[in-house]
């Protein structure tokens, strides 16, 4: 399970990178961005509301998409699929409640909230997931420890009490 943590590291470097390259782009640049894929001047004008936001928290996404394959690598399946579903509840619920306030940023803002809170569900998960492994196969490993040395006691007549 040493290579999993490493791998841990190596996607936590990856995501760092890319949220400062793509991120700063999102959040510096998104009247450009938005302009290259559209025309429509009003829908420009959301765009550009909503990208900065989604640029500042980026990185959750990308650590979703880690943690949810780590989940799954590991054989869990149920919790990943189930915070796609706890994904649209924060969706839904973040609008519900902000939407007075924030108005059109509450889209956005739900679309931040979603990420997070799937990517805190498959984080949770992944290291109860990686805690379990660990210590079960040190658990496991001391009762085969115990069963060879009850093997040798057994056949050498060797006793520790003699």
């Amino acid at each position: 399970y040493r290579r999993i943590y490493d791998g841990l590291k190596s996607c936590a470097l990856i995501i760092s990178i890319e949220f400062l390259l793509f991120g700063s782009i999102l959040v510096l640049f998104p009247t450009q961005l938005t302009s290259i894929m559209l025309n429509e001047a009003a829908v420009i004008e959301l765009t550009r509301q909503y990208v900065p936001v989604c640029g500042m928290l980026i990185c959750s996404l990308y650590a979703l998409f880690v943690f949810r394959s780590a989940c799954q690598g590991l054989g869990n399946t149920f919790i990943p699929m189930c915070s796609g579903v706890m994904e649209m509840v924060a969706r839904v619920v973040t609008v519900t409640f902000f939407k007075e306030s924030l108005g059109f940023y509450s889209i956005a803002v739900a679309e931040v909230a979603a990420w997070a809170t799937a990517c805190v569900i498959n984080a949770v998960c992944f290291f109860v997931l990686m805690y379990r492994h660990t210590h079960s196969r040190t658990r496991q490993h001391h009762s085969n420890f115990r069963n060879r040395f009850r093997f040798i006691q057994r056949f050498s007549g060797f006793s520790p009490s003699k």
